[in-house]
């Protein structure tokens, strides 16, 4: 809520200066007449600022689920965010209203997004990261991109079924005019990819083989395997690994232990909140070998003239800094403010309180999926190790779901929406669901 001291009289002497007689006026051509509103607000008169205050925090509450009591993921993930985030990235210094494009010019701006690129290889112990992406899908759609950079001659992606399919839905979109073959490979009764179907269909023209892990079910991939495959292979197609949920990479094994291409993917978990679904940070890291194929920009650090620490763009593959032609990327930004979101919430989380969050997320999951498979008509779907997602079967899916929405309770995602299984739901817990909110998730459910 903002204080605007402007009077009736100040506003009609605006409106006459820029030729208009009316507010509504002034906006009709910015908003169509249907959704113009008529009338007077009902606000109550008379009332306090704190009454104001309250009385719009009641009505913004009815716009979404009390995190504590939404079981929903699938790629967009509620956790806590320290208030100190919130503190600093809304200094004027860094919440401006228009993106440092010329991020070279600024020491401050460099230095964070180098931060956050050493936290992300760090992470995924992978040798380079960029200076983030718009969000997820568009980071895995730039590494299908890449790989056809590397390998123009092939046409075919090998991409698991257990992908998000919003994620595969955008790279076919941002790909189509390269003629690119995306080859679905089945998954198991376990939720993991069927490695050994990948296997059989790899050939010459493989571009790249692309696996999300956890998976959209929820289920973790054995990278390990996936490596033993393609190692033999003279000229092995780009392995591309999907992140996510970030926070799953401060408990399991990084993607870059098992000598895989690519890992890129969504760190909105780090600091940022959901947001009706964004805006998210894409990050991307990859080998060393690659970078000149990679998207966007990254920064590096170096010494001044005096010899003191100094940062600048190391790389500029972007059209608004090399000729058009030679850019890998029409990428032309990047998610600036929310990769400093999320690289002041991994500096004060460090990687002890990382695990920490990680671990009660892991705890939450697996006592959740063990309290509901002994509710009748419940079972897992896949019998596959989770992190903080599972997708579990209900018989009467439709009755228990509307249950748990009348007892404020939105207990995940009916994969029907993604014209998966009518009877399956992706739920999903973090550390911020106490186990009060988990038992009643299971009650909800269990009448």
């Amino acid at each position: 809520m903002r204080y605007i001291p402007n009077t009736g009289q100040i506003f009609e002497s605006m409106l006459k200066e820029v030729g208009f007689q009316s507010t509504e006026e002034l906006f009709s051509t910015q908003i169509p007449k249907p959704a113009q509103f008529k009338g007077e607000l009902a606000l109550p008169l008379g009332a306090s600022e704190l009454e104001l205050r309250n009385y719009f925090k009641n009505l913004a509450d009815k716009n979404f689920s009390n995190p504590q009591k939404n079981f929903c993921g699938a790629g967009i993930y509620f956790h806590y965010v320290p208030s100190i985030v919130d503190n600093l990235s809304s200094r004027s210094e860094y919440l401006t209203c228009y993106t440092p494009y010329q991020a070279e010019i600024s020491q401050g701006t460099l230095r964070h997004i180098f931060e956050f690129q050493t936290y992300l290889s760090s992470l995924t112990k992978m040798e380079v990261a960029n200076a983030s992406l718009y969000d997820g899908s568009t980071a895995f759609a730039e590494a299908v991109l890449m790989a056809k950079r590397i390998y123009p001659q092939r046409k075919n992606v090998l991409i698991s079924k257990a992908l998000h399919p919003e994620y595969k839905k955008v790279a076919i979109t941002s790909t189509n005019q390269f003629g690119l073959e995306f080859l679905e490979i089945n998954t198991l009764s376990s939720g993991k990819t069927d490695l050994r179907a990948l296997s059989t269909a790899l050939d010459n023209d493989t571009l790249a083989v692309c696996l999300q892990s956890p998976n959209f079910f929820g289920v973790v991939e054995d990278l390990s395997e996936l490596s033993k495959i393609l190692k033999p292979i003279n000229l092995p197609p780009l392995s591309v690994v999907v992140i996510a949920e970030a926070m799953s990479l401060a408990l399991y094994e990084p993607p870059g232990s098992f000598d895989v291409d690519i890992v890129c993917g969504e760190t909105q978990s780090f600091g940022n909140y959901p947001g009706f679904g964004g805006p998210g940070v894409g990050f991307f890291t990859t080998k060393e070998k690659y970078v000149r194929n990679m998207p966007g920009r990254v920064v590096g650090q170096t010494l001044d003239g005096q010899g003191k620490i100094a940062f600048c763009l190391t790389l500029a593959t972007r059209e608004q800094h090399i000729r058009r032609e030679k850019a890998t990327s029409n990428i032309c930004t990047n998610q600036g403010w929310c990769a400093l979101r999320s690289t002041i919430y991994l500096s004060t989380m460090g990687s002890t309180g990382l695990r920490e969050a990680a671990e009660i997320c892991y705890s939450n999951a697996h006592y959740a999926a063990e309290k509901l498979c002994g509710v009748r008509n419940i079972k897992l779907a896949f019998a596959g190790d989770f992190f903080n997602e599972f997708v579990i079967e209900i018989s009467d899916l439709n009755n228990r779901f509307q249950n748990a929405l009348n007892k404020g309770i939105v207990p995940g995602i009916p994969l029907s929406r993604f014209g998966a299984n009518p009877n399956q739901l992706l739920v999903t817990t973090t550390e911020l669901h106490t186990k009060q909110n988990l038992d009643d998730l299971v009650e909800s459910l269990g009448e």
